[in-house]
């Protein structure tokens, strides 16, 4: 991939938006809203998204821990344990 076929993906996923409106917002360090669900942003994950979410994390949170300068609470818990956690 070069970086004209990048600059292409790039595009296609944040689509309403431009590729220049996404870039002129980025070094602002605020959430870039994007309006519309977007097919190739929803396909990012899978269809399934929760499901492939709540499999990662069942094999890949115990060997990641959880840091933060300050936290504002404790780690979570554990896994959420269905969809509606996961959406929580």
């Amino acid at each position: 991939m070069n970086a004209r076929e990048a600059r292409d993906e790039i595009a296609a996923l944040v689509r309403p938006l431009s590729y220049a409106e996404l870039m002129a917002a980025l070094p602002r360090g605020a959430p870039v809203v994007i309006p519309g669900g977007g097919a190739p942003r929803a396909a990012l994950l899978s269809p399934e998204p929760a499901e492939l979410l709540l499999g990662a994390h069942g094999r890949l949170a115990e060997p990641l821990t959880f840091q933060a300068v300050h936290p504002s609470g404790p780690p979570p818990a554990g896994p959420p344990s269905d969809d509606a956690g996961f959406r929580a």
